[in-house]
């Protein structure tokens, strides 16, 4: 049974600023000069090859970035053994 997400409803968690600060995702945007989460997805979609190499670069040999939530992709990074998944 697929899940189905209302956007717009309320938010039921938020990361505290430790959380934030202490995040694979703030490492990477720190590591690229990304100040905000809106220049991030901007940026991401603008340059879509440079947002998969970042991520091939940034993820340790037997990572796992998972991505999205009802389909799947598997691409190798080329050069190590991590994968890229989308669950």
């Amino acid at each position: 049974m697929e899940e189905h997400y209302e956007f717009g409803g309320e938010i039921v968690w938020r990361p505290t600023d430790d959380y934030v600060r202490n995040s694979r995702l703030k490492a990477f945007m720190d590591q690229h000069g990304i100040a905000t989460f809106e220049e991030l997805m901007r940026r991401s979609t603008d340059d879509v090859e440079w947002f998969w190499r970042a991520c091939c670069k940034t993820s340790t040999s037997n990572s796992t970035i998972l991505i999205g939530k009802s389909w799947t992709l598997h691409a190798v990074c080329p050069g190590h053994n991590g994968a890229l998944a989308a669950n």
